[in-house]
């Protein structure tokens, strides 16, 4: 037993069975029993707490992980929504063709009402109420300034909200999903800018063509489908091809 446990402690076989008899001679043989459980007991519980403290530590790494994974599932579907309202409204507001309601024809009452959720500013739905009845046309062209406006100042605050969202939650993103989204927060940046000179321009009378946001207009669905293909390898990985 002696010789077996001082062998267990990197003594060879000839100094474990010298060092055993020498214990024995002068402790006695149960001292010498006592002694080596004691020790065996102490290294036994310095191995466990090592063991308990690695398990605690592997614990909170799975728990780090499992919440990342969690707010994975709670920002990049946020994040692909903010990014797609933003598209729309810029490549809406911007588009040569957009339709424009008519205030002709329309009495008081039926003009109040459409006012009433109009997205335009106070001063602007005074300036059109404002119109007399004789000038429909004018005010259906200043309407229609107006309703641009409208839909730069929803289209800068839909892409300001994105590009907020993206750089405080980009930590709980891939760098390829970053890499994406930075590409199309600067495009959408570039083309909300181009359509404030546009109006700019238009307003004093001026020629400005548009060029970022036609072509924001013809790779928005390239770049979202890019974007998408990202998420969902994150998200649902058999979805992604």
């Amino acid at each position: 037993m002696l010789t077996t446990l001082l062998a267990q402690f990197g003594i060879s076989t000839a100094a474990a069975l010298g060092a055993a008899w020498t214990a024995v001679r002068f402790f006695g043989a149960s001292w010498v029993e006592h002694r080596f459980k004691q020790q065996l007991e102490e290294l036994k519980f310095r191995h466990d707490q090592q063991i308990t403290s690695l398990k605690l530590d592997l614990d909170i790494l799975r728990n780090r992980v499992s919440k990342l994974h969690d707010q994975e599932f709670i920002v990049l579907p946020e994040i692909w929504s903010k990014m797609s309202a933003a598209l729309s409204r810029i490549t809406a507001a911007s588009d040569p063709h957009r339709a424009y309601p008519s205030t002709i024809g329309m009495n008081e009452g039926e003009l109040n009402e459409y006012l009433e959720t109009a997205p335009l500013l106070v001063w602007e739905k005074g300036a059109i109420r404002n119109f007399a009845a004789d000038r429909q046309q004018e005010r259906d062209t200043s309407l229609r300034n107006m309703l641009d406006w409208a839909g730069y100042r929803q289209a800068r605050q839909l892409a300001e909200d994105f590009r907020a969202f993206l750089q405080s939650r980009r930590i709980f993103m891939s760098e390829d999903l970053t890499r994406q989204l930075d590409r199309c927060n600067e495009t959408l940046d570039a083309a909300v800018s181009e359509f404030r000179h546009f109006l700019e321009a238009r307003q004093a009378n001026r020629s400005f063509d548009l060029v970022i946001c036609p072509r924001l207009k013809e790779e928005s669905a390239k770049m979202a489908d890019a974007v998408r293909v990202e998420i969902q390898k994150k998200l649902i990985p058999e979805r992604a091809n």
